[in-house]
């Protein structure tokens, strides 16, 4: 029979904490400004601000938040929107919004 021998090996575990700067990162969606409009049907189309850089104020914002999509005409709201590389500007009704107070 074989003497199996145990041996203990000390260890200890250490946490160090990051010092290192905070990254900025990217993110993920733009928060851009936006105008409720109503054509002469009734229709509601929620569109970028003219002088949003990067968003044409012609496109139609899709799947926007219902509070935002049933506002009356002129008002403007802070919308989380993702840009599509086929130029179309979509939001989701689920992400958050504030209303934009012109005082």
């Amino acid at each position: 029979m074989q003497v199996l021998d145990l041996y203990t090996v000390g260890c200890s575990l250490i946490f160090i904490d990051d010092q290192s700067p905070k990254k900025g990162g990217h993110a993920k969606y733009h928060e851009i400004d936006v105008v409720v409009s109503h054509d002469e049907n009734g229709k509601a189309h929620v569109r970028a601000c003219p002088d949003q850089e990067g968003f044409d104020p012609e496109v139609d914002i899709t799947h926007c938040p219902q509070d935002v999509h049933e506002a009356l005409s002129g008002s403007q709201f802070r919308l989380q929107v993702s840009l599509k590389s086929d130029g179309m500007i979509r939001s989701h009704h689920s992400w958050d919004f504030d209303v934009i107070d012109d005082e």
